[in-house]
């Protein structure tokens, strides 16, 4: 296939660095998904990231290993601010929490025209809430995600990240996005601030009809996950594995997620892989392992 004419998938906002007591690893939620979706994707489908690293050794760094992971970094800017970095600590379950350095330079990342270009192109897109904490870095997010063809998977991974929550921003992604993909804290705060139903499925249902997605995710962590559409869900328990931390697994779902529909698979087929997939990386100490041989 002449490598123009491959679906064209992105991951936009933040890169950083996941800094555990072990030591630190590449990070942040649209490069550990773009990471996910090269790997598994393969051949058949092109990858990139939009972001800003700074011009300093982590971002060097960062750039070499996600060019390693085949993902392209053409659309990856340097600012003089540091290179984003997050403190992560791990509970006795392995799930995470996170402390991020403030001021960063994702949250620099500027609007450019070969952003409109790359836009246009996009088969997938997938955002969160987090790249958007900076007034600089949300209004490009959100005007790339307006620039994509009509077509285009425009994938709002919610990505709850205190203190960095802000009901408006959620509430316009929410607006731009056609799928959706969320975890059970995440669905909590939508059912509160959308007075959704108590059972999760009708709660989906609910955000469905109200913001016109072609389908939403949610993930319960041991209890699986569920992927609907209208008229039609599907829920599948969790791959029993042995934590080592959670960090990416969610990440690694979206990809699995949008590769499944780009292939025009059905749900069912889809939502085992992605348990699949979401199972494998929290068995393992970084958000990025490798794929490929999955």
């Amino acid at each position: 296939m002449n490598n123009a004419k491959k679906p064209l998938i992105l991951g936009i906002g933040e890169i950083l660095w996941d800094v555990f007591p072990s030591g630190a690893c590449l990070g942040g939620a649209p490069t550990n998904f773009a990471c996910a979706a090269a790997g598994l994707g393969g051949d058949r489908v092109r990858v990139g990231v939009v972001s800003c690293v700074g011009n300093d050794s982590l971002g060097n760094d960062a750039i070499r290993l996600i060019r390693e992971k085949n993902v392209d970094v053409a659309n990856i800017g340097t600012s003089e601010k540091v290179t984003g970095q997050v403190l992560v600590e791990l509970d006795s379950q392995g799930v995470a929490s996170y402390r991020f350095v403030e001021d960063a330079a994702w949250d620099h990342l500027q609007w450019t025209e070969s952003l409109d270009r790359i836009a246009k192109d996009a088969a997938v897109v997938c955002f969160g809430s987090l790249g958007q904490r900076e007034p600089v870095s949300r209004e490009t997010i959100q005007r790339f995600v307006q620039s994509t063809s009509p077509d285009c998977l425009k994938l709002f991974d919610v990505n709850l990240r205190y203190p960095f929550v802000d009901d408006n921003i959620i509430d316009q992604s929410l607006e731009i996005a056609n799928a959706l993909k969320l975890n059970d804290e995440e669905l909590e705060y939508l059912a509160k601030r959308f007075a959704l139903p108590a059972d999760p499925i009708a709660a989906l249902d609910c955000l469905l009809a109200k913001f016109q997605l072609s389908w939403v995710a949610l993930t319960r962590g041991p209890q699986g996950a569920i992927l609907a559409k209208p008229g039609e869900w599907h829920s599948l328990p969790a791959v029993k594995t042995q934590v080592v931390d959670t960090v990416g697994a969610g990440d690694a779902f979206s990809a699995v997620l949008s590769l499944g529909i780009l292939d025009q698979k059905p749900f069912s087929t889809i939502l085992e892989e992605a348990i699949r997939v979401a199972s494998y990386v929290c068995a393992h100490r970084s958000a990025t392992p490798t794929l490929e041989q999955l």
